[in-house]
């Protein structure tokens, strides 16, 4: 079964921990891509705040396997 984890500020997904998603909490360019590259090989959804997503653009399009999605 593949992983599921969830990047960014700490309001956004809070939620999530209580369905067993593993949270990084992260709102700085270096948090998330330190949250981004610390990822279980297994994970196959991130679920992202809007700023993870755009930090993370040109990784998320090197990591086709991984479905992502971005909160509103």
């Amino acid at each position: 079964m593949s992983a599921v984890i969830a990047i960014g500020h700490e309001h956004d997904l809070a939620g999530f921990a209580l369905a067993g998603v593993r949270v990084n909490r992260a709102f700085t360019r270096a948090d998330i891509l330190d949250a981004w590259n610390a990822r279980d090989t297994d994970t196959g959804l991130a679920i992202l705040s809007e700023r993870a997503a755009e930090v993370l653009a040109s990784e998320l399009a090197a990591a086709p396997r991984v479905l992502t999605v971005v909160l509103p």
